[in-house]
């Protein structure tokens, strides 16, 4: 299998386009606020495949842990669309574990993002019932 059909390199040349190209209709969420890819994996797929793994499946994208950090090692991984949607900007579970000042095991974090996801889903069920 050549790497460019690998779905790891083409998420790894999606990465670098919405953080470099201006024309890439995602740059102003990525390049735009200051997002980079960091210079090893800018020059080498290998060196990014060596840090992040293989894609454990077809359903996992890749992730920054810190929003507002770049894609280098230590900030990356592949997550679920329900971990994305709970490491938002938006989120309130983004905010709060950005802020939290102690180390959590994973289980702890995942019964914490479970907790906050409920706490969203009340918020956003209070806010659809008050405009209704």
């Amino acid at each position: 299998m050549s790497k460019s059909t690998m779905p790891e390199y083409k998420v790894w040349a999606a990465m670098k386009q919405r953080c470099q190209n201006p024309r890439d209709p995602r740059y102003h969420r990525y390049g735009g606020r200051g997002i980079t890819v960091c210079p090893e994996w800018c020059d080498s797929f290998d060196a990014f495949l060596t840090h992040i793994g293989p894609r454990p499946s077809k359903g996992y994208q890749l992730d920054r842990i810190d929003n507002d950090g770049c894609y280098e090692p230590g900030n990356v991984r592949w997550a679920t669309p329900q971990q994305q949607a709970l490491n938002r900007s938006t989120s309130l579970h983004s905010s709060y574990m950005k802020s939290y000042p102690y180390r959590v095991s994973p289980e702890e974090q995942r019964q914490i993002q479970l907790k906050l996801a409920e706490m969203e889903k009340h918020i956003a069920d209070r806010k659809a019932a008050a405009t209704a």
